[in-house]
């Protein structure tokens, strides 16, 4: 079946192929993330550290590196509760 969009050209149903491509590089961009906020984790946990030992003057520095760990930490969390909404959702799906 061909559905037709406002500008006349065919939406076709997606391949196998480009479904994989489309999982892999999801996979690949929240991989992706989960990384970076680990890496801010560990920045700010450094930045602590050094402030403590007195190496670092500047709170602002140290203020900021916890303030984008706290964010990236928040932000992973809630992407990763819509992603498993969303799944949960396609399973209650009945076909």
């Amino acid at each position: 079946m061909r559905i037709e969009n406002i500008g006349g050209s065919a939406i076709l149903p997606a391949k196998a192929g480009e479904i994989k491509a489309a999982s892999d590089s999801f996979a690949k961009i929240l991989g992706d993330s989960i990384a970076e906020t680990n890496r801010l984790q560990l920045e700010s946990e450094k930045m602590d550290k050094l402030y403590a030992a007195g190496l670092i003057d500047d709170i602002a520095d140290v203020t900021i590196a916890s303030t984008k760990a706290d964010i990236a930490i928040s932000y992973t969390v809630e992407v990763i509760s819509k992603v498993l909404n969303a799944y949960n959702e396609i399973m209650r799906l009945q076909v």
